[in-house]
């Protein structure tokens, strides 16, 4: 699952980059398409030039890709990396080799379509005298565009909001590539409005850099919103995958202690024992919480699953106020009462079927509860009724510190009981095999977020040099009127920063609601009531993912802004 949601993440992040890549490029030779149109270049040839190369570049780069992948799984499968998975299990098959070079080379050529488009629209005047037109035009396309991604947006959303309410994971994923192809229509127009907000905030006078990296976004949002787009597919993935994972397992972690009430159990001990002293070397026990015994007898059940049949059955009896302070819940307990057995639904007993309960001391009649957590229960008083003063067997329930969910405690306490003959019994080994699966993919899920933040990466230095390249004259004109070297390049870090941090917030806002709704449809009827959100954690986790793309953007930023500091004055302003 993990690696169908990697793939077409990467694939989209890749082909935002390559575009954006292949838009520098034809920015740079801008002059040269100029000079081609001149002398009797067409438009299909322009085009037919920007797919060869593009064929070439894409087919090159897939087969060192898929070359360098191969090369890379085999230290990493042979280092044990991946639980159960070894050297042995390892493939490396042609068909795989060239599906991966057929897929690389295919994105590479849909994503260069709109820059080789916009390459056979360069005119010669345009080219040769650096003039531009239309910006009205843009202005209103890109204003219809933003109504489109609203409301491609909004059905997106409401996907997602069906997909919650009918528990249809696969309709709450189409919706959130609905919301993000929205989202993408409109950043334009939000790239602008986020822009001014921040410059009408900080101020001209109070922080004229980021005042004037705010109006230069605004100026070409278009440029900005491409690298965003990569930034924001990347880090919605990585926040949707997170949030979703930590509220599954946090909401099955509460699933799991609300219908195992009790952490650890250690018993039996033989009837007139007593069980004092154990319980005084358990209590001492670090980790242990409380510890409480119960006693528990043995009689003889009429009914059940066939009435005429009778049946040994091992019931506990429970004292609620003595039993309580060790319990994780309380919910199992809460239809105890004389006039009732409690049974867990593992017995096959159907709820409500009346029963009778035979020990040595006499009878009683009483109604099957089904409740999860506990195996067999009645109160003391119909205990008594049933075993008199006799002496009983009696179990331990212990409860750890904290959750639940550290081993060590019950480490620990087979330890103290070692060499007594009593069993110990726990709850944890399904909270521990969640949580090894949850690290697990924990561990998938920032390798994925690395790949596609280097792949980002990549795509935002490439805007920061065509910024560059088209702001020439501007930065000589600020160096020619005594703006420093060190604040051409901070103005541009800035620039990269914010829009890092825009993409960042958008993605973590949607994938924080992808992801949530996603673990509301994952979870079945009976947990669907547990579901909960770690706020704590999952907020440290999000924000470290912000600081990351907040990080990317200055990577990306430290080479083009040292070359526009080198940019000298006199070379900048004579630029024609």
């Amino acid at each position: 699952t993990l690696l169908q949601i990697i793939a077409p993440v990467c694939v989209v992040v890749s082909g935002i980059v390559i575009a954006t890549t292949f838009t520098t490029l034809m920015a740079r030779q801008t002059r040269q398409i100029g000079l081609l149109r001149c002398v009797g270049a067409t438009r299909r040839q322009v085009v037919g030039s920007v797919l060869h190369t593009a064929l070439l570049t894409g087919l090159a780069g897939s087969v060192a890709g898929s070359a360098v992948g191969a090369a890379v799984a085999v230290p990493v499968i042979g280092s044990g990396l991946i639980e159960e998975v070894e050297s042995r299990h390892l493939t490396i098959s042609w068909t795989s080799f060239a599906l991966a070079v057929l897929v690389g080379t295919v994105v590479t050529l849909v994503s260069i379509l709109r820059p080789a488009r916009q390459a056979s629209r360069v005119s010669a005047l345009m080219a040769l005298t650096g003039q531009t037109a239309g910006h009205q035009s843009l202005s209103r396309r890109r204003v219809a565009a933003a109504v489109a991604g609203v409301v491609v947006t909004a059905l997106g959303l409401g996907l997602i909001h069906g997909g919650v309410t009918w528990r249809v994971l696969e309709m709450i994923g189409t919706g959130a590539v609905v919301a993000v192809l929205g989202i993408i229509l409109a950043l334009p127009l939000l790239v602008v409005g986020a822009s001014r907000l921040v410059g009408s905030v900080c101020g001209q006078e109070r922080r004229p850099i980021l005042h004037l990296a705010t109006r230069n976004l605004a100026r070409n949002p278009g440029r900005a919103a491409a690298t965003t787009a990569s930034l924001l597919v990347a880090v919605a993935v990585a926040a949707a995958m997170s949030s979703g994972l930590s509220s599954v397992a946090s909401s099955m972690q509460t699933y799991v202690g609300y219908h195992t009430p009790v952490d650890i159990t250690v018993g039996e001990l033989s009837a007139g024992q007593d069980p004092s002293s154990t319980v005084a070397r358990i209590a001492a026990v670090d980790g242990v919480e409380g510890v409480v015994p119960v006693p528990r007898l043995e009689v003889t059940m009429t009914g059940g699953r066939q009435n005429n049949r009778e049946e040994t059955l091992t019931v506990s009896a429970v004292d609620k106020e003595k039993v309580s302070p060790v319990l994780r819940s309380r919910e199992a307990l809460e239809a105890l009462d004389d006039r009732v057995l409690l049974l867990d639904r593992t017995y096959d007993i159907a709820d409500g079927t009346p029963v009778t309960l035979t020990g040595p001391a006499g009878s009683v009649d009483l109604t099957v509860r089904v409740k999860e957590g506990l195996d067999a229960a009645v109160t003391p008083a119909v205990a008594d009724r049933l075993v008199g003063n006799a002496p009983t067997a009696s179990l331990l329930w212990v409860r750890a510190d904290g959750d639940g969910s550290d081993r060590a405690p019950v480490s620990a306490v087979r330890k103290a009981v070692a060499g007594s003959g009593l069993s110990v019994g726990d709850s944890q080994e399904g909270r521990t095999n969640l949580t090894d699966q949850v690290r697990q993919v924990s561990i998938a899920i920032g390798a994925m977020l690395v790949f596609t933040l280097l792949i980002a990466l990549s795509g935002l230095a490439n805007t920061i040099d065509v910024s560059v390249l088209e702001r020439t004259r501007e930065i000589g004109v600020l160096r020619a009127t005594g703006t420093q070297r060190s604040e051409i390049r901070r103005l541009l870090i800035t620039e990269a920063v914010l829009t890092a941090l825009l993409g960042g917030t958008i993605g973590i806002l949607l994938g924080c609601g992808v992801g949530i709704a996603g673990a509301a449809a994952l979870l079945t009827t009976d947990s669907a009531s547990f579901l909960t959100v770690p706020v704590p954690w999952l907020a440290l986790i999000l924000v470290g993912i912000l600081l990351m793309s907040a990080a990317v953007g200055v990577l990306a930023s430290l080479r083009p802004a040292e070359s526009a500091g080198r940019i000298p004055p006199v070379h900048a302003l004579a630029q024609d």
